[in-house]
């Protein structure tokens, strides 16, 4: 990186050079944006998937455009896009909150929480199912006449 800036006289230059070896010019952000758009637009909801393990993988989107600083996705518009990711059939509470006056001032954590609530209590889903796979580690003991006679032995 040195290198790279080594020659350059003012630091607001070196600092603009930097920006633009990370995060590319403001021609490449912007290309950049309109592949992470695309890709915005596109995202669906798995058919397995619960309303957090979702938003989890828009919320990668969403800040990867946002940190390009190009055009930003406001809440308003990540909680309608939630919304409208939901299967209308299995999400009833979806029509009402479609109604609510507040999206665009309401947290997306909050409108998450919301659904996952409904998820819980109408839809029967419980709170540790996810899509995630969690895996458990079982340990095997060997050799515990020896471990106790050790401890024996210092006592």
């Amino acid at each position: 990186m040195f290198a790279r800036v080594d020659g350059i006289d003012t630091a607001h230059s070196i600092w603009k050079q930097l920006i633009d070896m990370h995060e590319g010019s403001s021609k490449v952000r912007e290309q950049k944006y309109h592949l992470l758009r695309a890709k915005y637009d596109e995202f669906k909801m798995l058919p397995s998937e619960n309303c957090n393990d979702m938003y989890s993988r828009l919320n990668i989107i969403v800040k990867d455009i946002n940190a390009l600083d190009v055009a930003k996705i406001d809440r308003g518009a990540i909680n309608r896009k939630i919304l409208m990711l939901l299967s209308k059939p299995k999400y009833n509470i979806v029509n009402a909150m479609l109604q609510k006056e507040k999206l665009d001032t309401m947290e997306v954590v909050e409108l998450v929480g919301e659904i996952r609530a409904h998820e819980m209590s109408i839809l029967g889903m419980e709170e540790e199912a996810t899509s995630s796979k969690s895996i458990a580690f079982k340990a095997k003991v060997k050799n515990t006449h020896k471990l106790k006679m050790i401890k024996q032995d210092s006592s």
